[in-house]
């Protein structure tokens, strides 16, 4: 096996259901996100591996938000609509603390969804999927300083919508 089919036999292993639950919340209707996947991991094979190794997860991210784009467009479906991602698990073994965190991550979830969908993707892309500013920046098409303001307002939002969290 060659070095470069390692890496992306290694790539796939690591990427494809972070990459999988990122699409699905971007389609209103789940039908192709499979392929909008595939289609990424494809377009890997035809890349240097010296060019994307340093920024691997960000460019595959935004190889799916175009062909999502893409989709969407020629659907005539642009939809604002991000769908929710799954719940966290609860930890703890109090059952009441575990009710209390369910509560919160669904408050939490539900809230988020109110922010623009800008907001929404950046804060899900920074806290769901631990990408730094210019990850996301990268991801989304946008400047550092644009993702930075985009999370500060969605964060601002969210403390003011849930003061308990705060």
């Amino acid at each position: 096996m060659t070095p470069d089919r390692e890496w992306i036999l290694a790539a796939v292993a690591r990427y494809e259901r972070p990459l999988l639950a990122y699409v699905r919340r971007l389609l209103p209707d789940g039908d192709c996100e499979r392929d909008v996947v595939q289609d990424a991991f494809l377009q890997l094979c035809k890349q240097p591996r010296e060019e994307l190794e340093a920024r691997l997860a960000p460019w595959l991210f935004a190889v799916c938000r175009r062909r999502v784009v893409d989709i969407l467009r020629k659907d005539k479906r642009m939809v604002a609509t991000l769908k929710p991602m799954a719940e966290p698990p609860a930890r703890g073994p109090d059952p009441n603390q575990q009710l209390e965190t369910q509560d919160t991550a669904r408050a939490v979830l539900a809230h988020l969804e109110t922010l623009p969908p800008d907001q929404n993707e950046a804060v899900r892309l920074r806290f769901h999927n631990q990408f730094s500013y210019r990850e996301i920046a990268e991801v989304m098409g946008l400047s550092e300083s644009h993702v930075g303001v985009l999370l500060h307002t969605a964060l601002k939002t969210l403390r003011q919508t849930l003061p308990h969290l705060a």
